[in-house]
């Protein structure tokens, strides 16, 4: 099920981070980068992704462990989410859903 918060917040990270958050999205965003290169569901080309033509993504078709499936997220964005998760549970939220909407002033 899509989690509209979570995908404002990965865009919202991306395209406006909060000045005072910069540095901590981009070394978030490249630790979980590394983890997720070293997955099975990781899809350079687009297969699995949610949204076609939105590679590297998390491939939505591929098991990554027993029941788990990769989410189909593009992850330049999901990534970029400081209260995201992995479905997998390979990198976990570093903040949460609360303190993203303390720290930007505002509630989705």
């Amino acid at each position: 099920m899509l989690n509209l918060k979570h995908i404002y917040e990965g865009w919202k990270n991306d395209l406006f981070p909060a000045e005072a958050m910069k540095d901590v999205i981009e070394q978030v965003y490249q630790e979980r980068l590394v983890i997720c290169k070293q997955c099975v569901a990781y899809s350079i080309n687009g297969d699995g992704c949610a949204v076609p033509f939105s590679s590297p993504c998390c491939n939505a078709n591929v098991e990554v462990i027993p029941g788990i499936e990769g989410c189909g997220c593009p992850l330049k964005k999901k990534l970029k989410c400081l209260s995201c998760s992995c479905p997998a549970n390979k990198w976990q939220a570093v903040i949460s859903e609360q303190q993203e909407q303390e720290i930007n002033g505002s509630e989705i």
